[in-house]
């Protein structure tokens, strides 16, 4: 299993996440299960929450 700390120290597994994506202020993690369920790790700005987007990219791409 491999799993992701989030800013708020929730752990999720990133081998059910189909999905990664920013949204205003927001990293949005859609499950692989129908994408019926998301996760999201709040950042105070959109400049931080982009920047948590490219360091994934980066590591998991």
């Amino acid at each position: 299993m491999f799993y992701l700390v989030l800013n708020d120290g929730r752990k999720i597994n990133i081998l059910f996440i189909s999905k990664i994506y920013v949204q205003d202020t927001d990293v949005i993690y859609e499950t692989a299960v129908g994408s019926l369920d998301v996760t999201k790790e709040h950042f105070e700005t959109e400049q931080d929450a982009n920047n948590r987007y490219e360091n994934l990219k980066q590591l998991y791409v």
